[in-house]
């Protein structure tokens, strides 16, 4: 491991154009009294001991490969240590470290982004340096398109920032990787992203006006509803979008967004504003159609438990019909029914897997359906104030996806033949529920959560072959599972 002074020198070299924005976005790291202090160096000395002998084996090879898939279990071990935060942040420091030697930028920057979020550090540095250091070393196809995708996932923020000239500089070194990377269907993707940002930018500068008027008066009705339109219909920004709209000059929007706003709803009252807002989509063209129409899906998520006959027909009607804007067209069947899955019930119940704390309770599908499938969709249910996390595994030698409350976040895990390791991770809102959808495309898995693609991963497999669940730490339930058909 290198030496604290090395370290040091390591997290001060400061980033090229990768790098650009991403300190503007966090300010000197704030005293989250949610999160634990770092380890004292004493702490940290007596927790790597027992890691390195815990894994003397591992430590022992030094080539890249070795270093990485250390770095991977390591990070895994994180994830899972809950009752020693002194390990913990060893085990995570350690990923960061190593990864960051071998030149795997994706599982430092893992290791950060979980750092992060359980003790106060400057995550912001760390991710700058790393990424400045790995963008001057890289040299395999490989190494750019590692580099490529943490482009694509940093971008993100920037735009949530509305700060285009930085997402601009990111995605031109983004599109530069991708092409070293000979991936085609990357430069695809850094392409589409590219053009994303162009015509967010475009759309964003014409409301320089409304934004000026809005500086000098807050109440002004017309630029508040230019703002409004743009965050919600156009970003799909509601959170930041709804207050605008509900000063706005249009009357029928304003009186939405101040209900959804001010007003404690209950099921009918959703069940009417997730109505409201499907017939204003219907007058939008894309895509503030299909911005609406996700967000009124959203809303008819949270009432569905609580509505039955016709109205739940209608919702899941128009939950399908969501769906199949956002996701693909084909032909998806039921497959509803806890027998395969070795479950008790009937057809149309959900499959309810009860773990205790502390405890994995799993079940996998046999037989799998007959038939030629390249996509799957299930959601799951559970509840996001304990430590509880549900699991599908849509390929049981490689790869699996898991909501995890406790933490916030939404993994995709791959196994090495031992365990899961994260290689994934977002930030995840705290909902009961999610849904998680799996598709094959040109030989990638299509991870989507609450129908927006959130990552891909390689694959051999040209259908789905397989699906299980697991409940970890509590009870979840999984339902509304389907099989696209693949033609």
């Amino acid at each position: 491991m290198a030496s604290l002074k090395g370290l040091m020198m390591f997290w001060k070299l400061l980033g090229h154009a990768i790098a650009i924005g991403l300190l503007a976005l966090s300010p000197a790291y704030p005293q989250d009294s949610r999160k634990a202090p770092v380890p004292t160096a004493p702490e940290q000395a007596e927790a790597e001991k027992l890691l390195k002998d815990l894994f003397k084996e591992d430590y022992a090879k030094r080539n890249s490969a070795d270093k990485i898939a250390l770095a991977k279990k390591l990070l895994g071990q994180a994830v899972q240590t809950k009752d020693d935060p002194r390990v913990q942040f060893v085990l995570l420091r350690e990923a960061r470290d190593l990864s960051s030697q071998a030149g795997d930028v994706l599982t430092g920057l893992l290791a950060i982004d979980e750092m992060s979020k359980l003790f106060i550090v400057d995550s912001a540095a760390m991710k700058n340096s790393l990424l400045a250091i790995a963008t001057r070393t890289a040299k395999s196809p490989e190494d750019f398109k590692g580099l490529a995708i943490v482009n694509l996932r940093m971008v993100e923020p920037l735009i949530a920032a509305d700060d285009y000239e930085a997402a601009d500089k990111l995605m031109a070194t983004a599109v530069t990787q991708a092409m070293k990377s000979k991936d085609t269907s990357l430069s695809s993707r850094t392409a589409a992203k590219t053009k994303e940002i162009s015509d967010l930018k475009g759309k964003y500068e014409k409301l320089r006006k409304p934004r000026e008027t809005l500086a000098s008066d807050p109440a002004e009705p017309a630029a508040n509803l230019a703002v409004g339109r743009f965050q919600c219909f156009v970003k799909g920004n509601w959170a930041g979008g709804l207050p605008y709209l509900a000063k706005g000059s249009d009357p029928g929007l304003r009186v939405l967004a101040e209900r959804e706003l001010h007003i404690h709803v209950g099921e009918i009252e959703d069940i009417a504003l997730a109505d409201a807002w499907w017939e204003v989509s219907d007058k939008e063209p894309v895509p503030g159609k299909e911005r609406v129409k996700d967000h009124a899906s959203t809303l008819y998520l949270k009432a569905l438990p609580k509505v039955s006959g016709i109205t739940k027909t209608k919702v899941e009607k128009r939950l399908s019909d969501a769906g199949a804007l956002k996701l693909a067209k084909g032909t998806w069947v039921d497959a509803m029914d806890p027998k395969p899955f070795s479950q008790p019930g009937k057809p149309g119940d959900p499959i309810e897997l009860a773990a205790k704390p502390g405890e994995i309770k799993g079940c996998h599908m046999t037989p799998f359906p007959k038939g030629l499938y390249d996509g799957l969709t299930v959601r799951v249910s559970l509840d996001s104030a304990t430590a509880v996390s549900g699991w599908v595994i849509y390929d049981p030698v490689s790869f699996a996806v898991w909501i995890d409350p406790a933490r916030g976040n939404f993994h995709n895990a791959s196994n090495n033949g031992k365990s899961w390791h994260p290689d994934f991770t977002i930030p995840w809102t705290m909902n009961n529920e999610g849904i998680i959808t799996i598709l094959i495309e040109e030989g990638e898995y299509v991870i989507y959560l609450d129908h927006r693609e959130r990552t891909r991963v390689k694959t051999l497999n040209p259908r789905i072959g397989h699906l299980g669940f697991e409940a970890r730490d509590g009870p979840v339930k999984f339902d509304r599972i389907q099989f696209r058909k693949a033609e």
